[in-house]
């Protein structure tokens, strides 16, 4: 699927291909393992979901902190899908529970 980046706001006044642009983000969400019902709620407090790019970084970054079901933990807890990697770092710090891999 492609990811490229995609700004909403580019749309303005053009409904149809906003809500293709939406419903291709669901498509992809749904294609890395989110469950429906997560889409569903979460839709309610963000209709026009994230960005693919921006799900694939994030995904990978908790991967890469050792979480080893970034999917889960983001249905879990959607809200990091919006947090930068440095307000990741931040808050798991804050828990005590810094873990980071890197090479």
């Amino acid at each position: 699927m492609n990811t490229e980046r995609v700004d909403l706001r580019q749309f303005q006044g053009q409904t149809d291909t906003k809500l293709d642009e939406i419903a291709r983000r669901r498509e992809y969400l749904i294609s890395l393992g989110f469950g429906q019902e997560w889409l569903e709620k979460v839709s309610l407090s963000r209709p026009a979901l994230w960005d693919p790019e921006v799900i694939k970084n994030r995904l990978r970054y908790l991967l890469e902190y050792g979480f080893r079901d970034p999917i889960k933990m983001a249905e879990s807890f959607s809200s990091i899908l919006s947090y930068t990697s440095e307000n990741i770092d931040s808050k798991i710090a804050g828990h005590g529970v810094y873990m980071k891999i890197r090479s």
